[in-house]
């Protein structure tokens, strides 16, 4: 069951953790499907010297995209909030948002 709320802004650590949380998942989900694909042969892997490919090679890559793009999605993250966070600031000054969540079972505390 969801529910709805009006808020005048949201902050931007908020708007920042939530773009780090989607491109991180993002990210790690994309390149394991890729790892699957590259090991049962339905995506190319392109080397340098095909001569020295083993069957360590592709997992190593793949190993490597994963490691580097989860330590490049702060910086991606970062550029996307700069661009996304003044059209939210801009909109707040005008109007009031609505938000969409689900609550959670919690009880609050007495």
């Amino acid at each position: 069951m969801s529910s709805t709320i009006t808020v005048k802004r949201i902050s931007g650590s908020t708007t920042f953790k939530v773009l780090f949380v989607g491109f991180i998942c993002f990210h790690v989900v994309t390149t394991l499907l890729a790892a699957i694909l590259v090991l049962i042969g339905v995506l190319p892997l392109e080397l340098a010297d095909p001569a020295s490919i083993d069957a360590m090679t592709p997992l190593l890559i793949l190993g490597t995209y994963l490691l580097v793009g989860v330590l490049f999605s702060p910086i991606w993250v970062g550029f996307f909030w700069v661009s996304i966070w003044p059209g939210v600031w801009l909109y707040s000054l005008f109007r009031n948002m609505e938000l969409g969540y689900v609550p959670s079972d919690e009880q609050p505390h007495a």
